[in-house]
């Protein structure tokens, strides 16, 4: 099996979706539509001229940076980019940490255990093909927002919750062989996350989010982080009913900073 990410490694004092967001309860109405990140074409697995099959076991660092873009994309209203290099500084970060090695992948949340410490994540953007930094941000908290002790429709609900409310994605992952869902199998079309006896062994971390496309009722849609070759145009879905059989999904909040503070 190819391993590219681990579940979340927990020590008992990590916080809830509800600590943070104030959700006591899933409201039994939410919202029909959410933020359309999922239809973003994934060009930014480009960074640092590196794509995620050549760096194959930084699949959970990918999915947090591209949530990161997602984040400072709602609250700016525009995209910023993370700058080459930072995630080869943050892979070897959660590596030099213990989260993870290069021949066996990275702890799925292991990139928001190193970034505790207030480490900054530099973006900007392209102008006449140079890269000018424009900002830096800093993750604020993070949480998990479910956990299996919930029943298939509570994890569901509580997915639902963050991707309306908090957007900008949700860190997720599997292993297909414990989950019995064949993620590479999605390749083709409709490129749905099904059930399959025998899956192909993949252990892998990819961002969920947005729920309910018109056409597509049901489904939570992953822009994955394997480039736009795979998939639709890097896009696969899973039935939200599935998500239990997954990792433990994690959000986190941002603060943006000026480049110079």
């Amino acid at each position: 099996m190819q391993t590219n990410a681990l579940a979340p490694i927990f020590y008992g004092d990590e916080l809830d979706q509800s600590t943070f967001l104030g959700n006591t309860y899933i409201p039994p109405r939410l919202p029909a539509e959410t933020f359309p990140y999922h239809q973003r074409i994934q060009e930014n697995q480009e960074r640092a001229e590196k794509t995620s099959p050549r760096i194959p076991k930084g699949c959970t660092v990918f999915q947090f940076l591209d949530i990161c873009e997602n984040k400072v994309h709602h609250k700016l209203g525009e995209w910023h980019q993370v700058a080459p290099g930072e995630f080869e500084r943050l892979f070897t970060k959660v590596i030099n940490a213990g989260y993870g090695t290069r021949t066996g992948g990275c702890y799925m949340n292991g990139i928001n255990k190193v970034l505790e410490d207030g480490d900054t994540i530099q973006m900007g953007i392209w102008k006449k093909g140079k890269f000018v930094k424009t900002l830096r941000v800093q993750q604020n908290r993070w949480y998990m927002i479910a956990n299996r002790s919930q029943t298939n429709e509570e994890f569901e609900a509580a997915v639902r919750y963050e991707l309306a409310y908090n957007p900008g994605g949700v860190q997720y992952g599997m292993v297909t062989t414990q989950s019995r869902l064949g993620y590479l199998e999605a390749d083709d079309a409709p490129y749905v996350v099904e059930h399959n006896s025998s899956p192909a062994g993949i252990a892998h971390g990819f961002p969920l989010a947005g729920y309910d496309e018109p056409n597509l009722p049901g489904l939570i849609i992953s822009p994955g982080s394997s480039g736009e070759n795979f998939g639709d145009k890097g896009v696969v879905y899973l039935n939200g009913h599935d998500l239990r059989k997954g990792f433990t999904p994690l959000g986190f909040t941002i603060n943006i900073l000026n480049n110079n503070s």
